[in-house]
């Protein structure tokens, strides 16, 4: 079952704060927090005597939607693969949950398996994945061909704990080795039009200057925006995602010489002695389509 498109609900979201749910000091923090999106976890954060506790709480926060301010709200359950599940699928489809965040995905029939519990349950929650295993790096093109994946998470410690290899290497993040998985999830995204979030990982979580450095450089690579457990990073991740003044004007001149330029026939084009190509001109209507939403 193919769901509704809902990239477009995304398209302004920048930075999505995952937070423990059964922490209830930093739970507390959240409306004060001004991330664009929140994550309701039941696996990572929450231990296995506690899982049951934490679905409780987030179909009580599924239902609170005025506690987010509006902002997208995507719950994690455990994978099928564990005891908890299913059961978390189950109840997080009969909520008024909208998405759905399943982890550690590793086949296009993963995919094909969450999509039937929610049918049989009535939702029309989309789903939304996190590529943390090596099967789903290499599986990819065909996960995101099933149709029913809506938007991509990149979950880089999990991938390197499943392949077997060094998160880090002589005191820094052991880059090279995310290089193929990190280019293929955004070209993945691309191809089918939705959207895919990373995360800003760094030795020290508290050097700002360094994780601005990495923020940056997932910006230049594509993505849609960043995933952070860190409060103090959610402002570096919407500024350096949001287009400045400066940038919507640039890109706004670009698309009305560009469009003013077809209208007369003209077979050159430049702003400001600079040439100006379709593919400036495409740029510039997603920098636009960003900004206005």
């Amino acid at each position: 079952m193919i769901k509704d498109d809902g990239s477009r609900a995304f398209r302004k979201v920048r930075s999505l704060l995952e937070t423990p749910i059964l922490d209830e000091h930093k739970w507390a923090k959240v409306p004060t927090i001004p991330c664009d999106g929140v994550l309701l976890d039941m696996e990572d954060s929450a231990p296995p005597h506690r899982k049951e506790e934490a679905r409780a709480k987030v179909l009580e926060y599924l239902e609170r939607p005025e506690y987010f301010g509006g902002r997208s709200v995507l719950p994690r359950v455990n994978s099928l693969d564990t005891s908890w599940g299913e059961a978390d699928l189950r109840a997080v489809a009969r909520s008024s949950a909208d998405v759905v965040l399943y982890p550690k995905v590793r086949t296009p029939e993963d995919v094909m398996e969450v999509d039937r519990i929610l049918c049989d349950e009535g939702s029309q929650a989309r789903i939304f994945v996190i590529i943390e295993t090596a099967g789903a790096v290499v599986r990819l093109q065909q996960i995101v061909e099933t149709g029913l994946v809506h938007g991509l998470l990149y979950g880089p410690a999990g991938q390197a704990l499943d392949a077997r290899f060094s998160h880090f290497s002589d005191g820094d993040v052991f880059d090279e080795m995310y290089h193929y998985a990190r280019s293929k999830i955004i070209l993945s995204a691309a191809a089918v039009a939705i959207p895919v979030f990373g995360i800003a990982f760094v030795p020290d979580m508290r050097d700002l200057r360094r994780v601005r450095q990495e923020v940056v450089r997932a910006r230049r690579q594509g993505f849609s925006g960043l995933v952070t457990f860190y409060p103090t990073h959610v402002d570096v991740i919407n500024e350096v995602f949001s287009s400045s003044d400066e940038e919507v004007a640039e890109a706004r001149r670009v698309v009305e010489a560009y469009e003013s330029a077809l209208s007369t026939g003209a077979a050159a084009l430049s702003v400001d002695g600079r040439a100006v190509l379709v593919h400036d001109y495409e740029r510039s209507r997603q920098v636009l389509a960003r900004a206005e939403g």
